[in-house]
């Protein structure tokens, strides 16, 4: 529901219209070779597959009599898939991060989180009584001027909580030992965590 807003959304402003129905299959071409003007392929295509399904809708629901994106997606290439990171450059990776002792790696490594994500953790999220990290929405004032506003881009259906395996924990205890008895909400990397005002 909220990619067909967010695409018909953009739709109508390129159409310069919130009528979006009256569309005809000459508008449905010309809006796709906009997009492939400022997007990859895959990026054109996901606008497209949203478009064409809420077209789809409408169409079943007889709020238009045809569904004008029917074929729009064909020979659009979806993106490569990525390789995997070699292990060589993991192990590497490991080694600096211990060397450094940064448990930032670590924790993206073994809960799956970003960067962005696990920078806004507080001490009270770390929870070694029942080895659970929790990725949870919360404001926090750092001062009268500063504020952190911990969101995500799902906004609640993101907040999560993720277990904390034996390798997560080993090295939770050895970079971060303040997290076995420090159970207090304050953001444990304030100053990396981007601020709103």
């Amino acid at each position: 529901m909220l990619r067909w807003k967010a695409c018909l959304k953009t739709l109508a402003e390129w159409y310069k219209s919130p009528y979006i129905g009256q569309m005809s299959k000459q508008d449905a071409g010309a809006y796709k070779r906009f997009l492939l003007q400022r997007l990859n392929d895959s990026s054109t295509k996901t606008y497209l597959t949203a478009i064409k399904a809420f077209w789809a809708w409408a169409e079943v629901n007889g709020y238009v009599k045809e569904n004008v994106w029917q074929g729009s997606t064909k020979k659009l290439q979806a993106s490569p898939k990525k390789a995997a990171l070699s292990l060589d450059l993991l192990s590497k990776a490991m080694s600096k991060a211990e060397e450094l002792k940064d448990i930032g790696l670590f924790l993206q490594l073994y809960t799956g989180s970003r960067k962005t994500e696990h920078v806004g953790l507080r001490w009270c999220d770390i929870d070694l009584d029942n080895d659970l990290i929790h990725f949870k929405c919360y404001t926090y004032q750092v001062s009268k001027s500063l504020t952190i506003n911990r969101g995500f881009k799902g906004k609640d259906k993101d907040q999560r909580s993720v277990p904390i395996n034996s390798k997560l924990r080993k090295k939770i205890l050895e970079l971060l030992p303040e997290a076995k008895d420090n159970n207090t909400e304050i953001p444990i990397w304030p100053e990396q965590y981007s601020y709103s005002r």
